[in-house]
C-alpha cells in the first residue's frame, strides 16, 4: 500500500501516515480523508507523523490546491504534523504552503526520523499539558 497508516502505539498520541512510491493524488487524497476523519473522532489531543522519506516522485497536478485541501481537513485537537525525510520537492511546496496558511506553519515541523519526530510531538505534548502560568 504506498499511502498507509497506523497508530504509533496503544496510547494513540500520534498517527503515523506512510507515503510510498508509487502513489497518486486520488490515493493521498482519500487517506487523508480517512485518517483526517479518524482523528476528529478520537478527538484527544494527538500529533501525525508524515513519513515521505520513500515518496519518490511527486504525481502531476495542482501540488498547493492537494496540500491546502489537506490542510483544511486536519481537525483541532491534531497539533502538530511532523515531516520526516522530506524529500528537496516536498521541502519546497510545504514551505510555500507554510507562507500562504499560517496554521500550516503553527503546525509544521520537519525531521530526519520517525524518534525525533515522536520527541517533537512528546515536547509539544508537554507543553500544551503545563498550567497557563508555568508557560512561556
Amino acid at each position: 500500500m504506498p499511502v498507509h497508516y497506523e497508530w504509533v502505539d496503544d496510547s494513540h498520541f500520534a498517527m503515523n501516515l506512510y507515503l510510498e512510491a508509487p502513489w497518486g493524488w486520488e490515493e493521498f487524497d482519500g487517506t487523508a480523508r480517512e485518517v483526517y476523519g479518524l482523528l476528529r473522532e478520537h478527538k484527544q489531543p494527538c500529533g501525525v507523523v508524515v513519513n515521505v522519506s520513500k515518496m519518490g516522485g511527486i504525481p502531476k497536478g495542482n501540488v498547493l490546491a492537494h496540500l491546502q485541501q489537506v490542510e483544511r481537513l486536519i481537525p483541532d485537537n491534531v497539533f502538530v504534523s511532523v515531516l520526516v525525510g522530506a524529500p528537496y520537492a516536498a521541502t519546497v511546496f510545504m514551505n510555500i504552503l507554510m507562507k500562504i496558511r499560517p496554521r500550516a506553519k503553527r503546525m509544521t515541523v520537519f525531521a530526519n526520523t520517525r524518534e525525533e519526530a515522536y520527541s517533537v510531538i512528546r515536547r509539544r505534548q508537554q507543553v500544551m499539558e503545563r498550567p497557563v502560568t508555568q508557560q512561556r
